[in-house]
């Protein structure tokens, strides 16, 4: 795990959210910024127009990043409503193919209902920063798995 001047700050342009033991090979983001409910995925949206408490979700967008050189690896999407403890949330990013076919393909994950974790989260507001690092322990487990 990195030492603390390895760990970019709120304070700087970008703050890495989430990591995982092998930080060499995770998934970090920019701190989640608020966007238009219409700005969500076609299937985030679909999933909270579903639900009774959707005028209660708030949206957020971060730009993922690979660590630990911070390249661009698409979006993480969080809609969450704090007083019902729960967030959608949902992973898009665009890859090439392969070397030998240089086509691109876009790839998602979501999306996926996120609540707090009892045991880990309290006494910490369940926002969109929380719901997002329990996002990327999913996805940094399906990294991991490749």
């Amino acid at each position: 795990m990195p030492d603390d001047e390895n760990i970019v700050r709120f304070d700087k342009p970008i703050q890495v959210i989430e990591f995982n033991d092998d930080y060499e090979n995770s998934l970090g983001s920019t701190p989640p910024s608020p966007v238009a409910f219409d700005e969500l995925p076609h299937l985030v949206q679909q999933a909270i127009n579903e639900r009774e408490d959707r005028s209660g979700f708030g949206a957020f967008r971060a730009n993922a990043l690979l660590l630990p050189d911070c390249h661009p690896s698409g979006f993480i999407y969080v809609a969450v409503n704090p007083a019902a403890k729960i967030a959608c949330c949902f992973y898009t990013d665009r890859r090439l193919m392969s070397k030998i076919h240089p086509h691109l393909i876009d790839s998602t994950i979501g999306p996926v209902w996120i609540e707090p974790d009892e045991t880990r989260d309290q006494g910490e507001e369940f926002d969109e920063v929380l719901a997002a690092k329990q996002f990327f322990k999913i996805l940094n487990d399906i990294e991991g798995n490749d």
